[in-house]
């Protein structure tokens, strides 16, 4: 069992899984081929060969299913084309399986696998420790959670269950192919949503229809207790990084306090949208229109709401970016020294995603509802 273990948490196993995939290094040392010559560790592409470019290519399209850009895209869709409360349960459910991943990493601080011999293909990430894998962690959470909140009000055919599952191995292979988890890291992280989801599920549903229906002051209480909770993250690990001789950066932190800030945004904006019923004097021409073309309906939805929520979302992260910078008075230091402060970069990304999530939550379906279409 001992040596199942080290084999399953050895970079030794990653290193060999991506030689026998056609990722190598270009100038290996001769008496052990998953080591560089001397002087040529550097992972840039004269010094690392990549055989088949289209597994290359997967692997990193099957991250960003499970990278940041994605839930800004994926559940503002969800709230827009599907129903408020699918999305607002399943960000609920993602918020907390992040939380606990992103939690584990900074009380465990177990690195990444060393390099070499494992070859890192993403640099996005290296700042991280590495257990449990959080990109395995979404890689399940999100289209399991979906389906799960779903089948609560329709019936699911089980093939769906099946592109879940593909959706899911895909996320979960890529960490290995491009370098980024062990495999005991990536195990580790499948497993904390796959025995919690299930469990779970009916406490998210419950809690949903509290804050819902609950007053104002709950409301609030929640979106306090979120803000600091993503705060807590910021000040759990103290170690001290030999380089700067400060606080060891990384990007888990703020990726957790957007996580929160969206769940939060999605929980107010909702609630908002929920408590103000929309009137019966709307004009109903393009609902009569789109009847006839739900496609269109849906598309048209989609890049309405695109357009109002992407330049907003850019306004609002500057805005507050700058704002904190101000206010903790580090003006003078270069942008990307000052927005790596605690003090900086926690308020600043919850409060620039949470924004966000309201408009898209509220004011998007506002708009929707005085042209008929929500």
């Amino acid at each position: 069992m001992a040596y199942i273990l080290e084999l399953l948490n050895s970079p030794q196993s990653v290193g060999w899984v991506q030689y026998h995939l056609g990722i190598r290094w270009r100038y290996p040392d001769k008496k052990q081929y998953l080591q560089p010559e001397k002087n040529k560790m550097c992972v840039e592409e004269d010094h690392v060969d990549i055989h088949h470019p289209m597994q290359y290519w997967l692997a990193r399209a099957s991250s960003q299913l499970a990278g940041e850009p994605f839930y800004h895209v994926f559940y503002p869709a969800c709230a827009w084309l599907f129903e408020m409360h699918l999305a607002r349960r399943s960000i609920l459910m993602l918020s907390l399986m992040m939380y606990i991943g992103q939690g584990l990493k900074d009380i465990l601080k177990q690195p990444r696998p060393s390099s070499p011999p494992v070859i890192r293909l993403e640099s996005t990430y290296t700042t991280e420790y590495g257990m449990p894998s959080t990109h395995s962690v979404l890689g399940v959470t999100v289209p399991y959670s979906f389906l799960l909140f779903f089948s609560y009000s329709y019936q699911i055919p089980p093939v769906y269950y099946n592109y879940a599952m593909i959706w899911a191995a895909l996320v979960v292979s890529s960490r290995i192919y491009l370098g980024m988890h062990t495999l005991m890291q990536v195990l580790v992280g499948v497993a904390i949503p796959g025995f919690s989801i299930n469990f779970l599920a009916p406490y998210i549903v419950q809690f949903d229809e509290f804050q819902l229906n609950g007053s104002a002051t709950c409301a609030g209480l929640i979106t306090a207790a979120m803000f600091f909770m993503s705060g807590l993250l910021f000040f759990l690990d103290q170690t001290i990084d030999p380089l700067t001789n400060t606080l060891k950066w990384s990007t888990s932190r703020g990726d957790t306090a957007e996580i929160l800030g969206w769940c939060s945004g999605f929980l107010v904006g909702s609630r908002w949208i929920h408590l103000n019923p929309p009137v019966s004097d709307v004009p109903t021409y393009l609902r009569e229109y789109f009847i006839e073309s739900p496609a269109f309906h849906c598309l048209f939805r989609f890049l309405t709401g695109a357009i109002i929520l992407g330049p907003g979302t850019l306004l609002v992260r500057k805005v507050f970016c700058h704002l904190f910078i101000v206010v903790n008075g580090v003006r003078t230091q270069e942008l990307f020294r000052s927005k790596k402060l605690p003090l900086v970069e926690w308020p600043y990304k919850f409060l620039a995603v949470f924004s966000s999530a309201v408009i898209a939550t509220y004011v998007i379906p506002t708009a929707f509802r005085k042209i008929g279409l929500w």
